[in-house]
């Protein structure tokens, strides 16, 4: 998607026409050639965002086709009341913390008991968001190269205090619920992605 980013900052400065009209223009170009395309497949196409996952930032939600992630990239999945359960992808798996502390997952094991078989990451101009450091603090953790506090506790130690840790560093953040995620997020992506929503999430 850097393509699309060069294109729209070319065009802004100088261009007759809105800078928004043309960047959602290009947009809607790039998903009917990607609707056309035989090499994609029908399962990816037909992807629908679960309707009942929260939206960030007035509601900013995109019903675009899912992204690709890889590791580092924030993973989500809703377990009602408008919290998720979070983790951190790692190739084909996922670093999440548990009950039995924290482990590394397959997305059926992930998934376990929530509402959806869906997953959800944060992406921006149809990239998933990415932060520096942030698989090696859950690789560390996970291999016990650093000590982490591994006592699961719904309200003080859950996976959203984990994940925030591995994004940060931060070992004693207060984060426990997914709005709290959300203000991490907009407060450690770039400016460019400050615009991220939430969308379906692909493991390779």
């Amino acid at each position: 998607m850097s393509f699309f980013k060069e294109i729209f900052n070319f065009l802004k400065p100088d261009s007759c026409r809105d800078y928004e009209d043309i960047k959602d223009d290009l947009t809607r170009d790039f998903e009917e050639f990607i609707q056309d395309s035989n090499f994609i497949p029908d399962s990816i196409k037909n992807s629908q965002r679960n309707k009942d996952i929260p939206r960030l930032f007035n509601n900013k939600a995109d019903d675009n086709l899912p992204v690709y992630v890889s590791y580092g990239n924030i993973l989500f999945s809703p377990i009602g009341l408008g919290e998720q359960h979070v983790g951190i992808c790692n190739g084909n798996k996922i670093i999440e913390m548990t009950r039995n502390g924290v482990r590394n997952s397959t997305k059926t094991e992930f998934l376990n008991g929530l509402l959806t078989d869906e997953l959800y990451t944060f992406a921006s101009n149809g990239v998933a968001l990415s932060f520096k450091n942030t698989i090696k603090n859950a690789d560390d953790v996970l291999k016990k190269y650093k000590k982490y506090n591994q006592t699961y506790d719904l309200i003080s130690n859950n996976c959203i205090k984990f994940v925030v840790y591995c994004i940060t560093g931060d070992i004693d953040n207060d984060a426990v619920q997914f709005e709290d995620l959300e203000e991490i997020i907009n407060e450690y992506c770039s400016e460019f992605d400050k615009n991220f929503k939430i969308v379906p999430a692909k493991l390779y």
